[in-house]
């Protein structure tokens, strides 16, 4: 067959069915094939899009040409450390009473907490700021924006009982974002979560399609009480699990596989499982998850305390339009543990990446062979990588489709270092074949691409640690006089990447939290996080109550003010 007979519209319309590894090949076969790619927009900026790992809102009022090109720039913009601009944000709240962020929006509560402030991020620097008000009718305890799915945000109210004093009622109502109002969707403005006996927040929310998951903690101690899934356009209950084993961190965070999967990491008597639940399910029959995916195996006398994750965008049962021009694939999006490792000689923290479509094909082979017990050896070594961390940042979204944060932190050197690792394969291998050593420097960025991670040993595990998930590592260094300002660094589809400066602002929270710990809890907290450090070093009372502690004695209280003003005094 002649392919020079045929019009570029039949060909183009050919090409477009293909995948994008099959489209490389099939245009280097043939100069018409390769000419007809190149004449249609249309076919470039799909296959730019599937090797982005990103869908493109048919609604953007911008021309094919010009988002091909802003594709391109914002690929770039990443291996670069090129950012449009930069901006800072005046909060309406000094220090904030809660905050989150989601979708391109940052959300703060009043002080009073019956009230949220909402802000659309800038997407330029010649943007407005423009708050605006959303009038709660009940005490903010958490919400979740998910504008994909139809303007919704989800916002989580706390009431003391009517009739009985020690309890709290927790209620959810689903609003429409754009007006504030009940979203119309919902057919119950505003359905009963748990009553309990202690004061309660939200320490996670996540929505899937009409699913809300909600992880309820208690507010005093962080203990975690609940974890339930509901229809929010019904308030019919989904899912509940409760019961934890207060203290020991049972579940901290959640995310949905898919929206009829619970992915639910867990951390208890010193080991680790990632826990999958069906959705809906026998409420009253529930016992153990459906699957349990196993951690490497600790070494002797290690202990795993903690282990919580995050994943954006998250699964939708429904296709909506992204409101902006690009929306990362949730298919796949990368999913991010970070595991908190303890042993006689000190604490570690790792992070395990594996992408979401891969812990969806693990979980269903387990499903189909009826197998409830996965170990690491038959699932991670060959789908995951496992990242020894200096430092583990406090994050709201450390993740965005593919892409997630790292920030390290040198408290002797007074440096601190922010990387962002993308684990697209379409990206990693562009690289490998565009960085003949494996480097590239430029405008103060480092990108190192990592194809082959190697297996290393490590104290806290057992056995030797083999992952070969590979990765372009890109390091962004900052000046010294950051060092600690950054309290959450965000990534997003929306605003490329935030970082929240409330550095002043959270450092008397933050000493106030620090003084629960016990003296041996305190050192290994301090060193997690320059922000803690801080905490730490600028109270003087902080200091002396972990002095006077070490030393075994008490002090009078008539003279602290005295001994504070002097140790002010003398720092």
């Amino acid at each position: 067959m002649n392919l020079d007979l045929l019009p570029s519209e039949t060909i183009s319309r050919i090409l477009s069915f293909l995948n994008l590894a099959d489209l490389s090949s099939a245009i280097l076969t043939h100069s018409r094939l390769y000419a007809s790619y190149k004449e249609f927009p249309q076919l470039k900026l799909q296959f730019a899009a599937e090797a982005a790992g990103v869908t493109i809102n048919p609604s953007a009022p911008l021309e094919l040409s010009q988002l091909l090109e802003l594709l391109r720039s914002r690929e770039e913009g990443w291996l670069t450390g090129s950012f449009a601009f930069q901006k800072t944000i005046q909060l309406p709240a000094a220090p904030p009473a809660s905050y989150d962020m989601g979708d391109g929006f940052f959300i703060t509560a009043s002080d009073d907490l019956r009230d949220l402030d909402c802000l659309r991020l800038p997407t330029s620097a010649s943007e407005p700021l423009t708050w605006r008000k959303i009038n709660l009718d009940g005490t903010y305890a958490g919400c979740r924006v998910s504008l994909r799915e139809r303007d919704l945000i989800i916002v989580l109210l706390r009431e003391p009982h009517t009739t009985e004093p020690d309890m709290w009622v927790m209620t959810c109502t689903p609003l429409q974002f754009s007006t504030g109002l009940p979203h119309p969707a919902a057919f119950e403005p505003r359905f009963l979560v748990e009553v309990m006996n202690t004061r309660a927040r939200a320490r996670c929310i996540a929505v899937a399609g009409n699913n809300v998951g909600i992880l309820l903690c208690d507010l005093e101690d962080d203990a975690c009480e609940k974890c339930c899934v509901f229809d929010w356009t019904t308030g019919r209950q989904q899912f509940s699990i409760g019961g934890f084993h207060r203290g020991l961190r049972t579940y901290l965070s959640f995310t949905f596989l898919t929206p009829t999967l619970l992915l639910l990491p867990k951390a208890t008597g010193g080991l680790g499982t990632i826990d999958i639940w069906p959705i809906p399910s026998d409420i009253a029959a529930m016992g153990t998850p459906a699957v349990r995916l196993h951690l490497p195996i600790l070494a002797d006398n290690a202990f795993l305390w903690r282990i919580d994750c995050d994943a954006a965008p998250s699964p939708d049962l429904t296709e909506y339009p992204p409101h902006d021009e690009f929306t990362s694939i949730s298919d796949k999006a990368i999913v991010i543990f970070n595991i908190y490792i303890t042993r006689s000689t000190g604490s570690d923290t790792f992070k395990l990446v594996v992408h979401r479509d891969t812990l969806v094909s693990v979980v269903q082979s387990a499903l189909d062979n009826n197998v409830s017990d996965v170990q690491w050896s038959n699932w991670g070594p060959n789908r995951a990588t496992l990242l020894p961390v200096d430092v583990s940042a406090l994050v709201l979204h450390s993740s965005a489709g593919q892409r997630c944060t790292l920030v390290k932190v040198d408290l002797n050197a007074q440096t601190q270092e922010l990387a962002v690792l993308d684990f697209n394969p379409v990206t990693v291998r562009r690289l490998s074949r565009q960085f003949e050593v494996g480097r590239r420097q430029e405008a103060g960025t480092l990108a190192h691409v990592v194809t082959e991670p190697q297996p290393y040993r490590h104290v806290m595990f057992r056995d030797r640690v083999e992952c070969k998930l590979p990765y372009v590592h890109i390091t962004f260094p900052w000046n010294n006089e950051y060092l600690g300002r950054f309290w959450d660094i965000w990534i997003d589809d929306y605003s490329t990447l935030s970082t929240i400066s409330l550095y002043s602002l959270l450092i008397e929270t933050i000493a106030r939290i620090l003084s629960f710990l016990t003296l041996a809890d305190l050192p290994s907290a301090i060193r997690t996080h320059s922000l803690l450090y801080a905490s730490y070093k600028t109270p003087p009372q902080l200091q002396l109550q972990f002095a006077a502690e070490a030393a075994g004695a008490t002090i009078n209280s008539s003279i602290r003010l005295f001994l504070m003003t002097y140790c002010s005094s003398s720092s």
